[in-house]
């Protein structure tokens, strides 16, 4: 069987080397569907549109604790996904 080296990312629709794509176990061929770049451009919008969220979240990973901030807090209690928030 003939190992793929290459892949189409989702978003782009370029065809790129599998060492483009972040490693994910449940993706197809073992990386995640868009390249490292887009991932990249696109964590950059959510971070300018949710800064505010963004940085509080970066807060509390960084002082090792979990306490959920009241935005997820009322997310989640209306049954929202976190995924509502890109």
């Amino acid at each position: 069987m003939t190992e793929k080296k290459s892949k189409v990312c989702s978003k782009c629709k370029q065809e790129k080397s599998l060492c483009d794509f972040h490693k994910d176990a449940k993706g197809k061929f073992g990386v995640r569907s868009q390249c490292k770049k887009c991932k990249k451009e696109r964590n950059a919008k959510y971070y300018q549109k949710n800064s505010e969220k963004a940085k509080e979240l970066k807060t509390i990973k960084k002082g090792n604790k979990w306490q959920a901030p009241d935005w997820m807090v009322t997310l989640l209690s209306a049954g929202s996904s976190t995924e509502d928030l890109s």
